[in-house]
């Protein structure tokens, strides 16, 4: 990426432009692909609780690029309203520490809860079962 960038600066080739954008869509991929790799392969744990769908845990790594995209449009108003961009190291490091805060105090519950939510489910389809033998 140096390479390409020192290309761009002291040539001014269009090639030096096509491939910081190939680089940028590279790192996109990325960006976007990753959490939900992560999310599967945690799926696949034992120890991970069954009763959480999947639908929630996708809908929590969406939500995440929702407020990212926010917390750059607060960042933007920021820049201008200071007149300089070295806002933007202290913003990343308190959004960092806010992130790292909300990821060790984040709470899935007990497996205790989770195994009780599913015999409350059972219960409910062997009534439902029984109420359709007497029908």
């Amino acid at each position: 990426m140096i390479f390409v960038l020192a290309l761009n600066i002291f040539t001014h080739s269009s090639l030096g432009f096509f491939l910081i954008a190939v680089a940028m869509a590279f790192s996109l991929c990325i960006q976007v692909s990753v959490p939900y790799m992560l999310l599967g392969i945690y799926r696949e744990d034992p120890s991970y609780p069954k009763s959480r769908g999947l639908s929630s845990d996708n809908s929590i790594i969406s939500s995440t690029f929702s407020v990212g995209q926010a917390a750059a449009i607060l960042l933007s108003f920021i820049v201008q309203k200071t007149g300089t961009t070295t806002v933007i190291i202290p913003w990343s490091l308190g959004s960092a520490i806010l992130a790292l805060i909300t990821a060790f105090y984040l709470d899935y519950g007990s497996n205790e809860a989770s195994k009780a939510n599913e015999n409350k489910k059972q219960e409910d389809i062997q009534l439902t079962d029984n109420r359709n033998e007497n029908l």
